[in-house]
């Protein structure tokens, strides 16, 4: 399937940038793993001039076109091909106290497998995302995301099957 394939690959090809000597991570890239993904399946929203957007701009850009949906729904639309993103903005990042000082949102495609994994902070079931940031990975929503995201797809066009 398309969608797993473009997942793996932004896992491995985004991984973050850990300074040698402290192990500190100085940057992720959550950004352009969601760009590679959603180009990979012919939607290239997500790309400005200079790069891909920063994951704030791809928030903004999923709120203005894109069908918002819960994250079974969202689970179900990638379990059988459809790109869904899920995103959190930085301003709704920052409103979690370990998070206080966060410049930058969070965004992540949803990983099309067969199910979603039990969150005990968040008492349900959760997507599986292929997650680029601090740790990279398929990993549920809750150890992606400080608070629940807002999950995306985009009806029609070339990016669902």
């Amino acid at each position: 399937m398309l969608l797993k394939t473009l997942c793996d690959q932004a896992i491995a090809r985004f991984p973050p940038l850990v300074d040698a000597a402290t192990g500190r991570t100085l940057y992720t890239y959550c950004n352009a793993a969601v760009d590679f993904v959603c180009s990979g399946m012919g939607c290239d929203c997500f790309r400005g001039p200079g790069g891909p957007l920063t994951a704030d701009a791809i928030c903004r850009v999923l709120e203005r076109g894109w069908v918002a949906v819960d994250g079974a729904q969202a689970a179900e639309l990638a379990r059988g091909g459809t790109l869904c993103v899920a995103a959190l903005p930085s301003a709704a990042i920052r409103l979690s106290p370990k998070h206080a000082q966060a410049r930058h949102g969070h965004v992540a495609a949803v990983y099309p497998s067969q199910s979603g994994a039990w969150s005990p902070s968040w008492k349900k079931t959760v997507p599986l995302l292929a997650n680029a940031g601090a740790r990279n990975g398929v990993l549920p929503a809750s150890q992606c995301f400080p608070a629940e995201p807002k999950y995306y797809f985009r009806p029609g066009g070339p990016y669902a099957p």
